[in-house]
Protein backbone atom coordinates (compact mmCIF):
# COMPACT_ATOMS: atom_id res chain seq x y z
CA UNK A 1 0.00 0.00 0.00
CA UNK A 2 0.94 3.42 -0.94
CA UNK A 3 0.91 5.55 2.87
CA UNK A 4 2.46 8.52 0.86
CA UNK A 5 -0.70 9.74 -0.73
CA UNK A 6 -3.16 11.36 1.63
CA UNK A 7 -6.59 12.42 1.80
CA UNK A 8 -9.10 12.35 -1.18
CA UNK A 9 -5.97 10.99 -3.26
CA UNK A 10 -5.21 7.74 -1.42
CA UNK A 11 -9.20 7.52 -1.00
CA UNK A 12 -9.18 7.17 -5.12
CA UNK A 13 -6.72 4.11 -4.95
CA UNK A 14 -9.55 2.41 -2.71
CA UNK A 15 -11.60 -0.88 -4.16
CA UNK A 16 -14.35 0.66 -2.08
CA UNK A 17 -13.85 4.17 -4.08
CA UNK A 18 -16.98 5.45 -6.18
CA UNK A 19 -16.75 8.84 -7.26
CA UNK A 20 -16.71 12.16 -5.90
CA UNK A 21 -16.55 11.77 -1.64
CA UNK A 22 -18.48 9.07 -2.06
CA UNK A 23 -17.26 5.39 -0.88
CA UNK A 24 -19.34 2.28 -0.48
CA UNK A 25 -18.67 2.25 3.62
CA UNK A 26 -19.65 6.27 3.72
CA UNK A 27 -21.95 7.39 1.19
CA UNK A 28 -22.90 10.39 2.61
CA UNK A 29 -19.31 11.72 2.19
CA UNK A 30 -16.07 10.20 3.33
CA UNK A 31 -15.50 11.77 6.87
CA UNK A 32 -13.23 14.78 7.49
CA UNK A 33 -10.18 12.66 9.48
CA UNK A 34 -10.23 10.27 6.52
CA UNK A 35 -10.71 12.70 3.61
CA UNK A 36 -7.28 15.01 5.02
CA UNK A 37 -5.58 11.89 5.29
CA UNK A 38 -5.23 12.24 9.49
CA UNK A 39 -6.97 8.43 9.83
CA UNK A 40 -5.83 6.10 6.96
CA UNK A 41 -9.04 4.01 7.74
CA UNK A 42 -7.28 0.77 8.15
CA UNK A 43 -9.34 -0.88 11.16
CA UNK A 44 -12.93 -0.72 10.53
CA UNK A 45 -14.50 1.78 12.20
CA UNK A 46 -17.80 2.28 14.37
CA UNK A 47 -20.08 5.36 15.44
CA UNK A 48 -18.20 7.81 17.33
CA UNK A 49 -16.82 11.33 17.64
CA UNK A 50 -13.45 12.79 17.00
CA UNK A 51 -12.02 15.55 18.07
CA UNK A 52 -9.47 17.82 15.66
CA UNK A 53 -8.84 21.67 15.97
CA UNK A 54 -11.55 22.03 18.52
CA UNK A 55 -14.20 21.15 15.60
CA UNK A 56 -16.04 18.04 16.03
CA UNK A 57 -16.62 15.67 13.29
CA UNK A 58 -19.04 12.79 13.55
CA UNK A 59 -18.21 9.50 11.88
CA UNK A 60 -21.34 6.89 11.42
CA UNK A 61 -19.87 3.43 11.45
CA UNK A 62 -18.47 2.01 8.41
CA UNK A 63 -20.17 -1.57 8.41
CA UNK A 64 -16.59 -2.74 8.45
CA UNK A 65 -15.36 -1.22 5.21
CA UNK A 66 -11.87 -0.36 5.64
CA UNK A 67 -9.33 0.89 3.03
CA UNK A 68 -8.12 -1.53 0.55
CA UNK A 69 -5.53 -0.79 -2.79
CA UNK A 70 -7.52 -1.82 -6.07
Amino acid sequence: MNYELTGLARCKTCKHYIKGLIYEAYLNGIPYTILTGMNKHSIPLKEHMEIYLKESYYYPSDGGIIYEEK
